[in-house]
């Protein structure tokens, strides 16, 4: 190989070096054509993601916030409802003691009716009907306080009375308000009734 030939193979493996390739480009004729199909694509792509997003919110402003709200509110009313059956139940309670105290009572007073002489009963019976006699004619008792005294008998008087019958003298004092008309009607009552006599 000679010295040209060398300088020329060397020179030829520059120039394909330097050899650029030319790429051809070509153009659809038709370029102003959207292609739809891909257009969708894309929108689907970007766009299902946002409507997913908003979707989303609107699900959790449009419900949840209103129910939580809600909840909270109910158990508001739970509490208050809670403190009123806590009331309630203490009223109960209250309610039962004071019927259990009143059946004791009212056992008590039985067997003290068993025990004690007819007129000492008399006397709460009486004192009960001035009450129901003032209720009715529309006249309120105040207050009331009865006693009872056994009506000492002379010696001269003895035979008539039969023996083991003795008088009662109940002294009783009543405070009642009410209007004039009701006083005479209650008064009235009394009198035609069956505990005073002429």
């Amino acid at each position: 190989m000679t010295a040209n030939e060398s300088e020329q193979n060397s020179i030829n493996s520059s120039n394909s070096e330097l050899q650029t390739e030319f790429v051809e480009i070509s153009f659809d004729e038709d370029a102003s054509r959207i292609d739809w199909a891909e257009t969708w694509k894309s929108v689907r792509f970007y766009a299902l993601p946002l409507i997913s997003f908003l979707l989303f919110l609107l699900i959790v402003v449009g419900t949840v916030l209103p129910n939580i709200s809600a909840v909270f509110y109910k158990i508001d009313e739970i509490n208050i409802l809670r403190e009123k059956d806590t009331k309630l139940s203490q009223r109960l309670t209250r309610l039962a003691n004071l019927a259990a105290q009143q059946a004791q009572r009212d056992v008590l007073l039985a067997k003290i009716n068993e025990i004690v002489p007819t007129s000492q009963s008399q006397v709460v019976t009486f004192r009960q009907r001035v009450i129901d006699t003032a209720a009715n004619q529309s006249v309120k008792l105040d207050s009331a306080v009865l006693g009872e005294v056994l009506i000492e008998q002379d010696s001269d008087n003895t035979e008539s009375i039969a023996p083991g019958l003795f008088l009662v003298r109940i002294p009783s004092e009543f405070t009642l308000s009410g209007q004039i008309d009701g006083f005479r009607r209650f008064l009235s009552s009394l009198y035609l009734g069956e505990d005073f006599f002429c």
